[in-house]
């Protein structure tokens, strides 16, 4: 991140002044991750945990509007919430990205109810293995545990597609759906990256139709349109592709948004018959030399012939033949 990390030296932990409470809590968005860890651990859960005032974008009519519909998504599961009023987001975005700094806000907001939580779960953005920067992680968030509030990272066996299923099968989440932080009101725009994402996958398992919380139907146009996500960043849009049909137009609308060098993890058969793949195929087609009138031996190395295929593929990136 271009900061000098600090020499934090942690004293002895000493016996906890009281014994932790029994209490469980998490925090809880109404998104999927959210919604997934909800019902995977429904049965022990005592509290839900909201942060009001984590979404900049919002007014303040639509923030209470949010507010208000967590209130009665909670109250039908039969849960009390805890809404907790913060301003992190005012004092810590001028220095680091939300993407990294959320997770110390969420710990922070968790070890204040320590006298009423004696665990807390944080639903997990990725899935486990997932290795670039993010704030909330299975390797961090227990780290901010203490002896009186256990902090757990929740959900990280599960993918995006796989969370989605689980979400698809309890209707009252599809009622309550909130994913977007991009429309600036108390429902989803239908527009953005994330809120194409949730789509296509509710379309993949056909639950689609039976959530109304998108203001603009799948358009696979405006998928196209989302770009390429930068080589590494599409995780996602990845675990999306693993699922959905290849021949499908969703997936080749998903596939465009891919950089091809992140597309080689996936299956042959979800694999987009692009001219990066189609020169990759063709240098590698032949391993050994051979003699002939079509290749030839130089200086104990072998130059592949110039086909009229390759040499289409060769021009056009302007590079040399791949020799052996």
């Amino acid at each position: 991140l271009g900061r000098r990390p600090p020499d934090i030296t942690a004293g002895a932990i000493g016996e906890p002044a009281r014994p932790a409470a029994a209490g469980v809590g998490l925090f809880f968005t109404r998104g999927i991750d959210s919604w997934a860890s909800l019902l995977d651990h429904r049965n022990r859960l005592s509290h839900l945990l909201f942060l009001d005032g984590i979404e900049p974008r919002l007014p303040p009519e639509a923030s209470d509007r949010v507010r208000a519909d967590t209130e009665a998504a909670a109250t039908a599961l039969g849960l009390p919430l805890i809404s907790l009023r913060v301003d992190a987001r005012e004092r810590l975005d001028p220095l680091l990205s939300w993407e990294l700094t959320h997770g110390a806000i969420m710990a922070t907001a968790a070890l204040s109810l320590s006298p009423v939580l004696g665990e807390v779960l944080i639903a997990s953005s990725h899935v486990t293995g997932h290795s670039g920067p993010w704030g909330t992680h299975a390797d961090l968030d227990p780290r901010w545990s203490t002896p009186a509030t256990r902090i757990c990272h929740d959900g990280g066996h599960r993918s995006r597609w796989d969370k989605t299923v689980l979400v698809a099968g309890f209707q009252p989440a599809l009622d309550s759906l909130y994913v977007c932080f991009e429309s600036g009101h108390d429902r989803n725009c239908g527009t953005c990256r994330k809120c194409l994402l949730t789509m296509s996958a509710l379309e993949g398992v056909g639950a689609l139709e039976r959530c109304d919380r998108f203001d603009a139907p799948l358009d696979f146009d405006r998928v196209v349109a989302l770009g390429k996500r930068p080589a590494g960043r599409s995780h996602n849009g990845l675990d999306l592709l693993a699922h959905l049909p290849s021949d499908s137009d969703l997936a080749r609308a998903w596939a465009s948004t891919v950089d091809p060098s992140d597309l080689v993890t996936l299956q042959p058969q979800h694999r987009t018959k692009t001219r990066w793949s189609r020169r990759r195929r063709s240098n590698s087609c032949r391993t050994t030399p051979r003699s002939g009138p079509r290749g030839r031996r130089k200086s104990g190395r072998f130059r592949a012939p110039r086909t009229p295929s390759r040499t289409c593929l060769w021009r056009r990136d302007r590079r040399r033949p791949r020799r052996w």
